[in-house]
């Protein structure tokens, strides 16, 4: 299986050959995130939706569908899990992974019940981003 069908979530684009973009909605007040991101998963088109709010990551979520969200959960002032599950009753193939600073068995737990497929603790490195992007894409397939 090549990366663009590890990453493909379903609906080919009309070239059959190319997989249709990763639909990533990134939930950070700063810029670092996406730009780790966009480093991280080099070998796929994205279609990536950066808010730095709570608002505006429903907003987006209001458009339609994503296919992952990568959440701050320091970011969104406890309001992280409450997004994550919103993003599950809204879409089931979304794929949240979870993003904090100190994670804690109570954090944790709160992530997993909100439906988050991961957390990951600060600081982030590139390629432990991408594979536990890769791992919870692929749970999905």
């Amino acid at each position: 299986m090549s990366h663009h069908s590890q990453y493909s979530s379903g609906d080919a684009s009309p070239d059959a050959t190319t997989p249709r973009a990763l639909r990533v909605l990134v939930v950070d007040r700063d810029s670092h995130l996406p730009r780790m991101l966009t480093e991280a998963i080099h070998d796929v088109p994205l279609q990536l939706h950066h808010a730095r709010s709570l608002a505006a990551a429903r907003s987006r979520i209001d458009e339609g569908p994503v296919d992952l969200a990568l959440i701050d959960m320091d970011a969104l002032d406890d309001a992280g899990t409450d997004l994550a599950s919103e993003l599950r009753q809204r879409n089931s193939i979304t794929q949240t992974i979870m993003i904090c600073g100190e994670p804690s068995i109570q954090s944790a737990i709160e992530a997993i019940r909100a439906g988050a497929a991961d957390l990951i603790a600060r600081p982030l490195q590139v390629d432990e981003l991408n594979e536990r992007i890769r791992q919870a894409l692929n749970r999905h397939e």
